[in-house]
């Protein structure tokens, strides 16, 4: 199983109510707490000054609830450590993609008012995480329970935990590692009005990156 690694600033995601769909819910000082926190050793002679790890990552979705946690955590996360180790590179069909709704719908105490990212990885441990082809992603549906064959198939997908990275250095490390970078950021007012560019396909391909996940990095940007 694999661990996915979340940085500091998760710590300090603002309330998931709002026009905007957001949805990362803030977790408890008892709950960071139980984190392990880690620092990545340097690799010698192997400092890159570019990482990309685009290839094992899913296309941009659109997110219609307040289900970000979901789509970072499983979506994008889960999907890229299985790409990663199933050699799916540039996963694009349904049975390689995992769903945000398999893992929301479980852990939004039956509100559609965000989620705890711990939460998230408790439940991917414990059950696993399914695809979109057993759990599609259906706008609105925030209540529905998942179906027999998801709960099966998450079964051969669990996650073994979640870290805390703590400095621009740490993420730097564990990327050089081709490790998935899960980090949550404050928004401004222009975010939740909603008065801004889609990030779209050719965004994705430009290199252009949402405040969900960290998959690549530039010497000149990240320290």
């Amino acid at each position: 199983m694999r661990s996915i690694s979340l940085t500091l600033l998760v710590f300090l995601l603002g309330s998931a109510i709002s026009s905007a769909q957001t949805g990362s819910v803030a977790p408890s000082a008892a709950a960071l707490s139980s984190l392990e926190k880690i620092s990545p050793d340097s690799i010698p002679l192997v400092e890159e000054s570019v990482v990309d790890l685009r290839p094992w990552l899913p296309p941009p979705g659109e997110q219609k609830m307040n289900d970000c946690t979901a789509w970072a955590i499983a979506y994008v996360g889960k999907t890229y450590l299985e790409a990663r180790d199933q050699g799916w590179r540039y996963p694009r069909t349904p049975d390689r993609i995992f769903s945000p709704r398999f893992v929301y719908n479980q852990i939004n105490q039956g509100k559609d008012e965000g989620s705890v990212f711990i939460d998230a990885i408790r439940l991917m441990h414990e059950k696993g995480a399914a695809t979109l082809a057993t759990a599609p992603y259906r706008p609105g549906d925030f209540l529905g329970a998942p179906s027999p064959a998801a709960l099966e198939e998450a079964k051969l997908y669990p996650v073994q935990d979640g870290r805390l990275l703590r400095s621009g250095k740490d993420i730097r490390r564990a990327l050089q590692r081709r490790q998935i970078v899960i980090f949550g950021a404050h928004v401004n007012p222009t975010f939740f009005s909603g008065k801004f560019s889609p990030y779209t396909t050719e965004l994705f391909r430009k290199g252009s990156q949402p405040a969900s996940r960290q998959a690549c990095h530039g010497d000149r940007r990240l320290r």
